[in-house]
């Protein structure tokens, strides 16, 4: 993702991090053994809960940069 900042670029990404990790049981899993336990069981429990806001607030800047290129 590229964007003005990389905040801007990081935020686009979250969407969609937060989407399969919250939807898809397997995309879930892998997250968490890749060491975002946390923020895999926030973001499923969140989507559980129809809190699609805090499940995207739960993809951390981490896990991001872990999985994603986000640039200006």
């Amino acid at each position: 993702m590229v964007a003005d900042t990389l905040v801007k670029a990081r935020d686009r990404i979250r969407l969609g991090l937060a989407a399969y990790a919250g939807f898809f049981p397997r995309y879930n899993q892998l997250v968490a053994e890749h060491g975002f336990g946390g923020e895999a069981a926030a973001i499923v429990a969140a989507w559980k809960s129809g809190e699609q806001r805090a499940a995207i607030a739960a993809v951390s800047d981490d896990m991001i940069e872990a999985t994603s290129i986000a640039t200006t």
